[in-house]
């Protein structure tokens, strides 16, 4: 049986916090998704992926994992974070 709702690490518990990261190799057109166990807790990576497949805006897309949450009963807060990674030429990045 997997550990569930256990903290692993928390801001401000000890004066030495070791952060746990990964970099990922990014390409314009991916999606990052952040959420809760609202939803990652209720719906497999398959029906995520079908939701994301299904394309649309990111609040379009957003809404659906939220509704695929509620569906399938929505047990715990539902927080969900989508965001899309664009060519650097779409950034309005100003250079000087």
């Amino acid at each position: 049986m997997a550990a569930r709702n256990i903290i692993l690490q928390a801001l401000g518990s000890e004066e030495d916090l070791e952060v746990a990261e990964q970099r990922l190799a990014l390409q314009p057109g991916d999606l990052l998704l952040l959420c809760t166990d609202g939803l990652c807790g209720v719906a497999n990576n398959r029906e995520v992926e079908e939701v994301l497949r299904l394309g649309g805006s990111l609040e379009e897309m957003t809404q659906r994992l939220i509704q695929l949450a509620e569906a399938k009963g929505g047990p715990d807060n539902i927080t969900v974070l989508l965001g899309r990674l664009e060519p650097e030429h779409s950034l309005g990045r100003a250079d000087g």
